[in-house]
């Protein structure tokens, strides 16, 4: 092996401690978004038990592992099934910018574990409905939903959201993670909901929806598992 064949491996090798690190700094700034939902929302008793049940089912196997064995064995769309976490903190201030009330129907389009279905549900007496692609992660929370005894009121269904039927959930307040989103999967969002009912609140994380059909309303910056993004707030026409 030459010199130029040994460029690769030391590397490899110098770049272990960088990785190191930034895994570290993902973990603190994990423990830190989590310190903010304690203070602020762990005195909600229900809310509470909610998401230490959660904790319970995903304590031997985090969803980012789950996440990415489900897009390699069973042949997901990488882009949709990329897993992040919103911090109930920043979901409280999406929220709050919506205007959400107990009178609402909550869509997650992409809903992950279910945890914020969970928080919408008990901080806002909501009725909260999420679509997910990864079957483990409804199937845990089809669990969540049956011992927690929350019948309708928090719900996931299994698939894909761009061929669910949003319109017969009664949606009225829309989230949409989707920072991962190809162009065309982006373009095919805008599409389906443009189809959505007028006055429909749609919020997106990263990019906001493009189309005479959605009138822009604001945006701000928020926090998130990976880092910062933008949340824009739009409204159908």
């Amino acid at each position: 092996m030459g010199r130029l064949g040994l460029i690769g491996p030391v590397i490899a090798i110098l770049e272990i401690p960088w990785l190191i690190l930034l895994n570290l700094l993902n973990h603190f700034w994990s423990l830190w978004l989590w310190i903010g939902e304690i203070r602020r929302f762990y005195g909600n008793s229900r809310l509470l038990k909610a998401d230490l049940l959660w904790m319970m089912e995903y304590g031997l196997r985090n969803p980012f592992s789950i996440s990415r064995q489900a897009t390699l064995q069973q042949g997901l769309p990488a882009d949709l099934t990329v897993y992040g976490e919103t911090p109930w903190t920043t979901l409280e201030r999406i929220c709050e910018m919506a205007g959400l009330s107990s009178d609402d129907v909550f869509v997650e389009l992409g809903a992950g574990t279910g945890r914020n279905l969970l928080f919408i549900h008990y901080w806002y007496g909501a009725r909260a409905i999420g679509y997910e692609l990864i079957p483990r992660f409804v199937e845990k929370f089809t669990w969540l939903q049956h011992h927690l005894q929350l019948g309708g009121l928090a719900q996931m269904q299994a698939g894909n959201w761009f061929d669910a039927d949003l319109e017969a959930t009664g949606a009225t307040v829309l989230l949409l993670v989707g920072t991962c989103y190809s162009d065309e999967h982006l373009k095919t969002a805008a599409d389906r909901l443009s189809r959505l009912p007028s006055g429909s609140r749609i919020l997106t994380v990263s990019y906001q929806l493009e189309g005479p059909a959605f009138e822009q309303i604001g945006e701000f910056q928020a926090a998130f598992s990976w880092g910062r993004g933008t949340v824009f707030y739009q409204k159908k026409i």
